[in-house]
């Protein structure tokens, strides 16, 4: 791929990062070893399956590039991606996503307090009890923030769920153009 931005972003990244899926380099990576080949009916033959491959390679890279766009979307990531055929070829389009809408984070160490009864592993147990020690806090505290932060993980998850599939509707993460160039 060519076109990779050879930047850090320091500050705010832009909304949306379009990287052209360009084979070249890969292909001359794959010319390179002709060197090596003495015999120039054998480096003819090479070249000529090389002069041949590059539909499927491209297909690969693209199949490749679909596949990590899924893994971020699947992710939890500020980012999304996915694959798009558009005019000058295919791309690989990175974007922040919208901020997903707040959701409600009530403090759980204050209010009305109910008693449960949970039954854990021993070591579980044991674990939990070194980690809260280490902390400087109660087993129960630990507890109590643990579950409010697998509540709050969960709700932002599915509302950012939520507006992943607003955003995107039925389509798939292939999309392109198709027409003359």
């Amino acid at each position: 791929m060519t076109g990779v931005p050879d930047q850090h972003y320091a500050g705010d990244m832009p909304s949306q990062v379009v990287l052209p899926v360009d084979i070249a380099g890969l292909r001359a990576a794959l010319q390179q070893p002709l060197g090596f080949v003495e015999l120039s009916e054998k480096r003819d033959a090479i070249q000529g399956y090389l002069d041949s491959i590059d539909v499927f390679l491209e297909r690969a890279v693209i199949d490749f590039l679909a596949s990590l766009a899924q893994a971020v979307n699947e992710g939890e990531s500020e980012l999304s991606a996915r694959v798009e055929y558009r005019q000058q070829g295919p791309c690989f389009v990175i974007e922040m996503n919208q901020e997903a809408p707040e959701v409600e984070t009530t403090s759980f160490a204050e209010g009305d307090l109910e008693k449960i009864t949970i039954r854990v592993p021993r070591d579980l147990k044991s674990m939990i009890d070194r980690l809260a020690s280490g902390e400087g806090v109660s087993a129960n505290s630990w507890y109590i923030r643990e579950l409010a932060r697998t509540l709050r993980r969960f709700g932002r998850d599915q509302a950012q769920a939520e507006v992943r599939v607003r955003r995107r509707g039925n389509r798939s993460s292939l999309r392109g153009f198709v027409g003359n160039e």
